[in-house]
């Protein structure tokens, strides 16, 4: 925790502008919604990471998409060392791919899910609608986001404390469905290169208001349709 309140002091320092998801011009609020931003972040991944490749996979697909967003964007650190990052989880995906020989763990985890959640802070969204530039990272993490979602929602139904683990996130409920491990991995690897593009399409300077509304609409509505899906499966 002292370490997140450092590394958004840090960024506030720099004289880096908190582009997403904070939209105040107050100082003390963007400090505490960058705070919570980055707590809640960084233990996406952790919570994520209970299936061989899944969560290499998806979290391969975000920093390629922020390499991307940061080449457009003209961060050359942030292209590097997403790049960087990318590459290592490419050869780290070739041992974690089902069956899988090594794990990410906790501490891996949790380090690639906190550096995405700083990167999407340090990065300037080039879009013409405001809620763009909140979208823009929730659509890139979207797989994450709505395992949490479902997860979390789940266990709260079902009066249950969202910190004690079950068989409700989306790769048990997919196994239990029918699909192999590996096809699991796929899927979600798939949805989650659909929904980085979405992402990255946003982003794109040249497709304007109207473009961007209707793409963003399109990614709530795809949003809207996994997670019917997904929580009306058994776990």
């Amino acid at each position: 925790f002292c370490f997140v309140l450092f590394s958004v002091f840090l960024v506030l320092q720099l004289n880096q502008t908190i582009y997403a998801p904070v939209f105040f011009s107050i100082s003390w609020l963007d400090f505490a919604a960058a705070t919570f931003w980055l707590i809640w972040f960084s233990n996406l991944l952790n919570m994520f990471d209970n299936h061989d490749g899944a969560a290499s996979g998806v979290s391969l697909i975000v920093f390629l998409l922020i390499a991307s967003l940061a080449y457009r964007d003209g961060s050359t650190a942030i292209l590097l060392l997403s790049a960087a990052i990318a590459g290592a989880i490419g050869g780290f995906m070739r041992f974690n791919w089902p069956p899988a020989k090594i794990y990410l763990g906790d501490s891996g985890a949790i380090f690639i899910s906190y550096t995405v959640g700083i990167f999407f802070l340090l990065l300037d969204y080039d879009t013409e609608i405001k809620i763009g530039t909140f979208a823009i990272p929730l659509l890139g993490a979207a797989i994450l986001v709505l395992d949490f979602i479902l997860v979390v929602s789940s266990r709260i139904k079902r009066g249950v404390s969202p910190l004690i683990g079950d068989k409700s996130h989306s790769s048990h409920r997919l196994i239990i469905f029918g699909l192999t491990k590996s096809k699991v991995s796929i899927l979600l690897i798939l949805s989650s290169i659909g929904f980085a593009v979405l992402a990255f399409l946003i982003a794109a300077p040249e497709s304007g208001p109207a473009i961007e509304g209707a793409l963003l609409a399109l990614g709530v509505f795809l949003k809207a349709v996994y997670l019917t899906i997904l929580s009306k499966m058994s776990f």
